[in-house]
């Protein structure tokens, strides 16, 4: 019987191709084991946003996944053995010839179960499993078509690229005749068989030591690895301080370049985006914002040069526009970038480790201090900076 079933699992096998998997835009195979006993393996065709998310002051997106089937996948299982009636199945797992039985139906025509048998079939099952987060641990897979089906993604990601692997295996189905302990049914039968027949088919013969060894192993998996990339959303900033855009655009990982336009009736608010609102982009992106403002004779502060402060020394580069830029070196280091308006400079943080916030300080009267403060944006904590020389 193990033979018997060996071999119907290498013409499986045999049948099968190998061919690394076209993926999609936007998700990128990274490696793949090829066909298994299953069929070829399974693909992960795209990963759609189907919520925004916000928590602790980030962005996050819920996903879902459409998943292609392994080639042999019927709806979750391959018949692999299909004999009309249990006394065809009995014949061939003992390896009877037709006039054996013949000859048996004559001799035991009561011995020889005329019921249907139930065909052999493999059972598939898929894991999706998400580097850094776990198991996709999801029972809800919908059907989309003859060959693939949609499972919710039950974890959060934030705009960037992230690993994924796609795993399945298939392992033979319960069967009265593959399980040694439901062969009672079967067994009550045959009672009239001659001894050397009847002794195969009790828990010490072929159904215990070959079907249950089989029925329990599992026969094969295909593992493919990818990469997919979740985009950001711009937000709507239009009638926004520049203060509040940078926040938003902080909580989804973009920059923000703010230039100030005079406005005759409107001032304070952001004019102008670019990309538009509702644009999908990646992470790090720079938004463009044009920023009404009602220009006084108040001069710009000059920001440039060295500060000590709270945290430490920081040296500021100042363009004649305005645009500031500075690196830093504590808590791990990291990279500002600001605008000056008037005594004002607003701008945003990133840290060597990934942190993102915001910042607005003022320079005092005599152009010597400043002070103002600091947001991280993944958490709703302020903190006072403050600097002099």
């Amino acid at each position: 019987m193990k033979a018997f079933f060996s071999s119907i699992l290498f013409l499986l096998v045999m049948c099968q191709s190998s061919p690394l998997l076209a993926a999609p835009k936007g998700v990128v195979q990274t490696s793949s084991t090829g066909a298994f006993i299953g069929g070829n393996a399974p693909s992960l065709k795209r990963l759609d946003v189907t919520k925004e998310i916000k928590k602790g002051g980030r962005i996050y997106y819920q996903l879902k996944a459409i998943v292609e089937r392994a080639s042999g996948d019927k709806n979750g299982t391959k018949v692999i053995w299909a004999p009309k009636r249990y006394r065809d199945a009995i014949a061939t797992l003992l390896g009877l010839t037709p006039g054996m039985v013949a000859t048996l139906n004559q001799l035991f025509p009561k011995s020889i179960d005329n019921k249907k048998f139930p065909p052999v079939k493999m059972d598939y099952k898929y894991t999706l499993v998400f580097h850094g987060k776990g198991i996709n641990n999801v029972n809800s897979k919908r059907a989309a078509g003859k060959k693939a089906f949609v499972e919710p993604i039950q974890f959060g990601f934030e705009p960037g690229t992230h690993p994924v692997t796609l795993q399945v295996c298939v392992e033979l189905g319960n069967h009265p005749l593959l399980n040694a302990y439901e062969q009672y049914d079967l067994i009550s039968t045959l009672a009239d068989i001659p001894g050397w027949i009847a002794e195969n088919l009790t828990p010490s013969g072929i159904a215990f030591n070959t079907a249950l060894a089989v029925a329990k192993s599992r026969v094969g998996c295909s593992t493919v690895k990818y990469s997919f990339e979740v985009l950001a959303k711009v937000p709507n900033l239009k009638g926004k301080s520049a203060e509040k855009a940078r926040e938003e655009l902080s909580s989804r990982g973009l920059n923000a370049f703010v230039v100030q336009k005079n406005c005759k009736n409107v001032f304070g608010e952001i004019e102008s985006q670019k990309p538009a609102a509702g644009k999908s982009v990646s992470a790090g992106t720079t938004v463009s914002l044009t920023e009404c403002q009602r220009f006084t004779d108040v001069p710009t502060a000059n920001f440039a040069g060295s500060w000590n402060t709270n945290f430490g020394p920081i040296f500021f580069n100042q363009d004649s526009d305005g645009n500031t830029a500075a690196t830093y070196g504590w808590s791990g280091g990291g990279a500002l970038f600001g605008k000056v308006i008037g005594r004002k400079m607003s701008g945003n943080y990133i840290g060597a480790s990934g942190e993102r916030g915001s910042f607005t300080i003022t320079m005092a009267s005599n152009n010597r201090s400043w002070a103002g403060g600091f947001k991280a944006s993944n958490s709703n904590a302020k903190g006072a900076w403050s600097g002099s020389r």
